[in-house]
């Protein structure tokens, strides 16, 4: 009877890079939610609100890319301070991060003992900094983005 091959020799299946088109609703979904972030807590609910899909509990971006476990928080005079939110679906590489933002800087990098840990780029796109965070697992991939505001 043959064995099944040791779960070490598995390679995980990496997603689609996802398409120009995919990327450009990322960088307009991100902006968009950058822009309104430091303002009334309205303005950024809408942006949220428009790409929420309610009967999964996911926001859409563009038709490949989803974000899950979303955390908002909102403090201030009813304004949201700091947002997360998980990525899934299409890869969005890290080539592609720096195409559209060429003056990324490193905001978290892995320990040397643990090379295969998430990495995370920022960059200020209007009042918000916004951090872009690759693996740990989709280390090729963006698997999550932060933001709030950005130092004065």
């Amino acid at each position: 009877m043959p064995q099944s091959p040791s779960p070490w020799l598995r390679c995980p299946v990496s997603p689609p890079v996802a398409s120009v088109d995919y990327q450009r609703a990322l960088w307009a979904f991100t902006e968009a939610l950058a822009v309104a972030l430091p303002q009334d807590n309205a303005d950024f609910s809408t942006t949220l609100r428009a790409a929420s899909d309610p009967s999964n509990g996911r926001i859409r971006i563009g038709k490949a890319l989803s974000g899950i476990n979303g955390t908002v928080t909102a403090m201030e005079h009813d304004r949201t301070t700091y947002f997360t939110l998980n990525l899934t679906g299409a890869c969005v590489p890290l080539s592609a991060l720096h195409a559209r933002y060429p003056a990324l800087q490193a905001a978290r990098v892995p320990l040397m003992d643990q090379p295969a840990d998430s990495y995370s780029l920022a960059t200020v796109i209007g009042p918000s900094r916004v951090t872009f965070s690759f693996g740990p697992g989709r280390t090729a991939c963006l698997s999550a983005l932060q933001m709030g505001r950005a130092s004065r």
